[in-house]
């Protein structure tokens, strides 16, 4: 998924976009909403805007990655939106989202982030509309159905420990395939796919990363792929950036025209798994 270019005005208002959804939740949640990491990061980036004064290279710095932030989101928002936020979106699959977006933890917003840039990107990239899955009560459902092509869980391992690194990514794998069984058993769909993201900090081990995934990716037989992703913050003295590297991992027995309409668009590095 490609970002727009956006200037000041177009933050702004996204950043006021962003914010109305709190006012389409249910009363009792929004005193809550407006105390969390999203609220925090638009206001503090506002009262930045209306406020002339000078500020040093943290300060910056930190004004950059709420930018960053603001115009990632409310982008992927509009892309599986379709149009720029209104109360209407209450109708959408991606408003179950709204609520971890405007969650006090930091890990529950990341997750929240993912799963809706998860959804945006399949969506951009491959053409195929995705859409967000109700959870049900007593039942493990998966993140994502793209079309009537595939289930998606989507899994952010947010730890930045290497050591645990191996660990990490088997879990989420094995837990995420658990997930996407359990609604190819009520309703069957041709693919099986899990969106698995590491900090961007850790790319440094990607060809590690990569061997994990492969590893745990041939004890799931029932799963079509795992696209694995390295996204984060990167600053570097006053520069700052939001880099994103990618690759997908296909089951090699996949229909050559699901490979070629569908998943082959998702990312540019296809890595064939037996």
């Amino acid at each position: 998924m490609r970002l727009q270019p956006r200037n000041q005005d177009d933050i702004w208002a996204a950043a006021e976009r962003l914010l109305s959804l709190i006012g389409l939740m249910p009363v009792r949640v929004r005193e809550t909403m407006q105390a969390g990491r999203l609220a925090q990061m638009i206001n503090a980036h506002m009262d930045f805007m209306t406020n002339a004064l000078l500020i040093g290279d943290a300060e910056a710095v930190e004004q950059a990655t709420f930018i960053l932030q603001i115009n990632r989101l409310s982008q992927a928002i509009e892309i599986l939106y379709g149009k720029p936020i209104d109360a209407d979106i209450r109708r959408h699959s991606l408003f179950k989202e709204v609520r971890d977006l405007y969650s006090r933890s930091s890990i529950t917003f990341e997750t929240a982030v993912h799963n809706i840039y998860s959804a945006a990107s399949i969506q951009s990239d491959s053409g195929h509309t995705a859409k967000m899955v109700a959870e049900k009560r007593d039942e493990r459902t998966p993140d994502l159905v793209v079309a009537n092509t595939a289930y998606v869980e989507c899994k952010d391992t947010q730890s930045l420990s290497v050591r645990n690194l191996k660990s990490t990514i088997r879990d989420n794998i094995t837990s995420a395939y658990g997930q996407l069984q359990v609604a190819q058993q009520q309703s069957e769909l041709p693919l099986l796919g899990i969106c698995l993201d590491v900090p961007y900090a850790l790319i440094g081990h990607a060809i590690a990363s990569k061997q994990y995934v492969e590893a745990s990716f041939v004890q799931c037989p029932d799963l079509s792929f795992v696209l694995l992703s390295f996204t984060g913050l990167k600053i570097e003295t006053r520069d700052v950036g939001y880099p994103r590297s990618d690759a997908i991992f296909v089951r090699e027995s996949t229909s050559c025209e699901l490979k070629e309409c569908f998943l082959s668009r998702i990312a540019a590095r296809v890595w064939p798994i037996r």
